[in-house]
């Protein structure tokens, strides 16, 4: 009669695989950068010094979920209002954000000066590093951001319709 050594399970090998070829780590979410394009007075806010301020990005993920915070304004239980929009499928996004109305609350107003933070995420929600940004006054412009004229000028002024 001839011994046997025992054989060792190929599933228990097959498990060890993986280990020896190193374990699989979910990549982190990518920063997803902004920029502010314009920043004007809001004049349907209740606060005089509120203003709106254009936030776009175009190195998102394809369709990932954009969330922008006020870091400044807070409710009573310390969560953040925040807006929310999604990139296309080339990682491009806007959002535009107004003050916030809360029922039975104060308007919580964008100011010059508070600091937002911008993060992705993707399809598993997993969140990226916040990217943040700081609102310029409705004067100054944001650096390498197109200038808009909020009331264009006509190159020669309209005829009166009374006659000259």
């Amino acid at each position: 009669m001839t011994q046997r050594r025992p054989r060792r399970s190929a599933i228990a090998l097959l498990a060890l695989v993986p280990l020896a070829g190193g374990c699989m780590v979910d990549e982190p979410v990518p920063l997803a950068t902004a920029r502010i394009v314009s920043v004007a007075p809001c004049g349907t806010c209740r606060d005089e010094g509120a203003v709106s301020v254009r936030i776009e990005g175009d190195d998102a993920l394809a369709d990932a979920v954009i969330v922008l915070h006020d870091l400044r304004v807070k409710h009573e239980l310390g969560q953040q209002p925040a807006a929310v929009g999604r990139a296309d499928a080339h990682g491009r996004w806007e959002i535009t954000l107004h003050a916030l109305r809360v029922p039975g609350r104060v308007e919580l107003p964008v100011l010059p000066g508070d600091t937002l933070e911008v993060f992705q995420k993707n399809g598993e929600g997993d969140a990226s590093d916040p990217f943040r940004l700081t609102v310029p006054t409705p004067q100054e412009r944001p650096a390498g951001a197109p200038v808009f004229d909020e009331l264009p000028q006509s190159a020669s002024p309209s005829p009166s319709p009374s006659g000259p």
